[in-house]
């Protein structure tokens, strides 16, 4: 109802109507009282027929905890409250909901506490479509949406089952259909039936509890492959059973793959949709399930004449390859064929070992190759290379030295005789006298006459002018005024034992200037 809380009709609470005419009243100046006036409307609605049919469409729709249904039926023009006790929702085979045109069969009455009239509905039927069509529908779009009906989910069938279980009544067509067909396709199968209602008040909870007793005691019956479940074929009404959800569920949840067979070719159920394989008929569903013994029996003919044909063609090629075989020089004489093969594993182990040496001889060639090349690049090796160069470098300066001090003397002395040609001061031997004296001023010897001497390294020419210049056992040429002094060092303070310093630049010569100014501690006294 409309702004109103819907509570359950009690009769008992309705008052027995009073003595007193239909549209009277008590007394000429009595007011009516509340109850009075609700009573009068009562009375006045029972002259209405006992059952009534309204259509409209339902609004305001909602469910109580104990299953009664309360809603609102409208048209363009009005609306009116209705009731429908759950006794009679139980019987109901399609949903109801808001917006939904009905036909809404029961009677009109007053309920006193709220003094509204209700339409006590004790049957519906949808507008436009059947009862049981709308309910197939609403079933069908809700399992569709939870995915029920998806290919995915469904498993195979097996090709050649052992046991087959079947859920159907034992009195139905079915059951014998199912029986022959199974015995004239594959009779060494084994059947367990269990007989259940499938039609009728309750037969969808019969079907859904066998379908759970087949799963459970499956391991006690010695495992099953297939089940099948169906019944023959009828109404619309006959077949309901395998379109409620209970049925279906059941098959959804069955460990067992489940095949349908429900009616006739064109009844389609949710059941059917729901297994794992849609059969048009319950015989269609014992052929499902098992391959025609006919039918095994020519494939295993076949396939016995292609196996044999297979192995008479191999053991006739196997039978060629041998007398091949047999023909070869390997069977009539093998001796010389080994021969053959032992003269040409001598030849390859020859060939080997040529070539061992060959590659080692390469390796060895590589190897003092690479040794050649690390030598010269020792450490030792370059300095002693360097050493020679030194050495080739201070003979040349030493000649070279000397040939320009021949050179200057004999261009001191041209200089000098022509100078005492051509000097107006004095007479040629004067300027002659005069030239000697500024030569001999020049002359390194002078210095040693004057007991002063000259050290050199006898090995590298160089002046000896620092003790560390020199090691032990060093050969040292010592110029003194009348001749020179070759000395071995025993000791030298400071000098390396085994390293030669070599001075750059700078070389043992004969020219004048190159000389000590007094003796040094590297220096070897004279006598």
């Amino acid at each position: 109802m409309l702004g109103v809380a819907r509570e359950p009709f009690n009769p008992d609470r309705v008052k027995a109507p009073r003595e007193e005419p239909l549209f009277g009243s008590p007394g000429k100046d009595a007011p009516l009282t509340v109850s009075q006036l609700t009573g009068m409307i009562k009375r006045a609605l029972a002259a209405l027929p006992v059952r009534l049919c309204v259509a409209g469409e339902v609004s305001n729709f909602t469910q109580s905890p104990n299953g009664h249904l309360y809603f609102t039926l409208k048209d363009e023009g009005s609306c009116v409250d209705c009731v429908m006790w759950r006794s009679d929702v139980a019987r109901m085979k399609f949903r109801l909901s808001d917006g939904l045109a009905v036909l809404a069969f029961g009677q009109v009455d007053v309920y006193e506490p709220r003094g509204r009239y209700q339409l006590y509905v004790n049957r519906l039927l949808p507008q436009g479509k059947g009862e049981l069509e709308l309910a197939f529908r609403q079933l069908h779009e809700k399992l569709s949406k939870l995915g029920w009906f998806d290919a995915g989910r469904k498993r195979p069938i097996p090709r050649i089952p052992r046991t087959i279980g079947v859920v159907t009544s034992r009195t139905g067509a079915a059951i014998r259909d199912i029986l022959r067909t199974l015995s004239l396709r594959w009779p060494v199968a084994r059947v367990v039936v269990i007989d259940t209602r499938v039609q009728g008040e309750g037969s969808a909870e019969a079907i859904a509890s066998a379908i759970g007793r087949m799963n459970r005691h499956a391991a006690a019956l010695g495992g099953i492959d297939v089940m099948i479940v169906g019944r023959g074929g009828g109404s619309l009404e006959d077949l309901w059973s395998f379109n409620t959800e209970i049925v279906a569920r059941a098959i959804l949840d069955s460990a067992i793959p489940i095949v349908s067979g429900v009616g006739h070719e064109v009844d389609t159920t949710i059941a059917d949709l729901v297994a794992d394989l849609r059969a048009a008929t319950p015989t269609a569903a014992a052929q499902a399930v098992v391959s025609d013994r006919r039918e095994i029996a020519n494939h295993l003919d076949d396939s016995f004449r292609v196996l044999f044909g297979a192995v008479r063609r191999k053991l006739s090629e196997l039978s060629q390859r041998v007398a091949a075989c047999s023909r070869s020089e390997m069977f009539r004489r093998p001796a010389s064929m080994l021969r053959v093969r032992r003269q040409q594993l001598d030849e390859l182990a020859g060939r080997l070992v040529a070539g061992e040496r060959e590659l080692l001889h390469r390796a060895n060639r590589a190897v003092g190759e690479l040794a050649r090349r690390l030598g010269a690049q020792h450490p030792r090796a370059m300095l002693l290379a360097r050493w020679r160069r030194v050495e080739s470098a201070v003979s040349r300066m030493r000649w070279a030295l000397g040939k320009i001090t021949i050179a200057c003397e004999r261009l001191l002395s041209d200089r000098a005789a022509a100078l005492r040609r051509i000097s107006p001061v004095a007479g040629p031997g004067q300027r002659v006298e005069t030239l000697e004296r500024q030569l001999a001023a020049y002359d390194p010897r002078a210095v040693l006459r004057r007991g002063y001497s000259m050290t050199t390294i006898k090995s590298t020419g160089e002046l000896l002018t620092r003790p560390e210049q020199v090691r032990l056992g060093e050969r040292l040429v010592t110029e003194l005024s009348a001749g020179r002094v070759e000395s071995d060092v025993a000791d030298a303070a400071g000098a390396p034992p085994a390293t030669r310093r070599v001075r750059r630049g700078a070389a043992a010569t004969d020219e004048p200037g190159l000389f000590n100014h007094g003796a040094t501690d590297g220096e070897e006294r004279q006598g």
